[in-house]
This record gives structure tokens, C-alpha cells and sequence, in this order.
């Protein structure tokens, strides 16, 4: 789950169990110590409700990263995100999209060589880390599986392992 970190310079939305900010909103200057933000929609779509954690500490001096890799200067997401996945009444995501993961299972998550319980598995992803899919398949039980193309494995694709990183 995401959640949003204020600093001295900006409000940060970030990727859920990650010091990696998805997205932000510079403070920019105040008027009478008043500062006023815009949230962009996305922030809060695919939620019961906005972000439930905030954590404030104005003379922190350590700014977040971004979760796409470099800072190229905006203020946004170098691709602003859609509306995310949603799971189906089972929890199952059928995401064909390149999507950031956050693993949410507390004993991590497998990924496998194939989209098969059965299948060797490749590396383990603890809780909190944040993997990228890219496609996905089905099980022989017509489950899906997502892609991760940096480990060439499957992944569970169930919210009960696994949740939109926003």
C-alpha cells in the first residue's frame, strides 16, 4: 500500500514497504506559512480511501528516490500512471501492462521459472520489494501468473502475494 511522506521541499507518494517515491508535489512557497497542494486523482484511485500512513519530519534531509530510476526534474512520474490494477473476486490480477508490484505476503514471494506451482523457482522477493511485471500467463488450473522479465520468472498474481505499488 502506498503511503505519502512530507518533507521540507515536497509530499512524496510512496511505493508501498520502499523508500522510493512514485510521485510528488513541490511545496514551493508558502503564503502567511500556508502551503496549498493539488493531489492528481491517480493518488487515491483503485483505494477504499487515500493513503493511511503520512510521515512528517520537516528537517528531514534526506529526500526519497524515485521508483523509476533518475530525477529528470518534474514533478510527476516520468509516465503518469493510469488507474491501477484491480484484483477479481478471487484477488486475481490479469495485468497485461508493464506495473510496479509491492510483495505484501509476510513470508515473501517465490518467483518460478514457469507460471506453475510445480515449477524450479528462481529467487524469493521479500515483503516490501517492489518488482515490475510485464505480461502474464496461466497455470494449468487457469491461474495467473505475472511476468518478471528482470528474473525471466512467474510470479502469483493474487492479492493475497502481491499489491499495485499505487
Amino acid at each position: 500500500m502506498a503511503w505519502m511522506k512530507l518533507t521540507s521541499k515536497a509530499l512524496y507518494l510512496i511505493a508501498g514497504g520502499t523508500y522510493q517515491y512514485i510521485d510528488k508535489i513541490e511545496l514551493g512557497s508558502s503564503v502567511n506559512g500556508e502551503y496549498q497542494l493539488t493531489f492528481p486523482v491517480y493518488w487515491f484511485q483503485g483505494q477504499d480511501s487515500p493513503p493511511r500512513r503520512m510521515s512528517v519530519n520537516l528537517n528531514e534531509t534526506r529526500e526519497p528516490t524515485p521508483l523509476w530510476g533518475g530525477d529528470n526534474g518534474d514533478t510527476h512520474a516520468p509516465n503518469p500512471p493510469t488507474p491501477g490494477p484491480m484484483p477479481d473476486y478471487n484477488g486475481d490480477y490479469y495485468e497485461a501492462r508493464v506495473w510496479p508490484w509491492v510483495v505484501v505476503a509476510p513470508s515473501g514471494l517465490n518467483c518460478r521459472a514457469d507460471a506453475e506451482l510445480s515449477a524450479a523457482i528462481r529467487t524469493g522477493f521479500a515483503q516490501g520489494t517492489v518488482i515490475e511485471s510485464s505480461g502474464w500467463k496461466a497455470d494449468s488450473q487457469g491461474r495467473p501468473w505475472l511476468y518478471i522479465p528482470t528474473e525471466d520468472g512467474y510470479i502469483r498474481s493474487n492479492s493475497r502475494f502481491i499489491q499495485p505499488a499505487y
